[in-house]
């Protein structure tokens, strides 16, 4: 490739595979290395980068499971759904039930104009989510007049409701 250090690998095309379920849609992956069986599951490492119609993966380390439907990330993750997003260490989401967990997340909150912090998100269905030591502000970073903590907030999206709960 012109421009490419002699003896570097070519990086690879995107791998594009549709998964198992209706209306899932197709998947594209991109990564540094690329390892797996494409009917089961698929690993990548090295600036991961996985794309569908309605969301973006970036990970250090990734492993789709083709046949749940699962994204699992570890490492540097980042979520985008929309103008939305969570970054943190690691993610696990099964696409079809849209459930699952993001540990130790940072977020933002578009529609909003929120962001915050917490232990844990938890997927608890579409548009349902669970924050573990949560900490919520519409400020603008990096300034914090006034903001919300709890020990759990029950947020449904679909409502437009968010609950607090401490303990």
């Amino acid at each position: 490739a012109p421009g490419a250090a002699a003896g570097a690998p070519a990086p690879a095309p995107p791998l594009k595979f549709a998964p198992i379920g209706a209306g899932s849609g197709a998947i594209f992956l991109r990564a540094d290395a690329l390892d797996g069986s494409a009917e089961k599951y698929v690993e990548a490492s090295g600036k991961v980068e996985l794309r569908t119609r309605s969301e973006t993966v970036l990970a250090d380390w990734l492993r789709y499971d083709v046949e749940l439907d699962e994204i699992w990330g570890k490492g540097n993750v980042l979520l985008r759904k929309g103008t939305d997003w969570i970054t943190g260490p690691e993610l696990r989401f099964r696409r079809e039930s849209e459930t699952g967990y993001f540990a130790s997340p940072r977020f933002h909150v578009a529609e909003s104009g929120g962001r915050g912090d917490a232990t844990e998100i938890k997927f608890v269905a579409p548009e349902q989510y669970e924050v573990r030591d949560a900490r919520y502000t519409t400020c603008v970073a990096p300034n914090e007049d006034w903001y919300i903590r709890a020990d759990l907030l029950e947020i449904d999206k679909s409502r437009m409701l968010g609950t607090a709960h401490n303990a």
